[in-house]
């Protein structure tokens, strides 16, 4: 049995958090319940993280966040895909 899918391909920014889980404290994910917005809330280990996340996310809209965090995941065996309504805030 075969099944296909037709996919539109996006150039849409993705961040995937397990690639600089090293930078962050924390990660925490509050809301999403029911449809809602979902805020991730990261904290950096340092200044520098902090700024060269903002260099490279700032004026960006719509970037799209996987993550695989306990708070972001209904279901702790999948990851969570998550796209930012607006730009990000620092």
């Amino acid at each position: 049995m075969l099944v296909t899918v037709t996919a539109k391909h996006e150039s849409h920014p993705y961040i995937v958090l397990e690639r600089f889980e090293d930078m962050l404290s924390t990660v925490t994910c509050i809301g999403g319940a029911n449809n809602e917005s979902t805020t991730i809330s990261m904290t950096f280990l340092n200044h520098h993280d902090l700024r060269l996340a903002e260099q490279l996310w700032s004026g960006e809209a719509g970037l799209t966040f996987i993550t695989h965090h306990y708070s972001c995941n209904p279901k702790l065996d999948q990851r969570a895909v998550y796209r930012s309504a607006r730009s990000v805030r620092y």
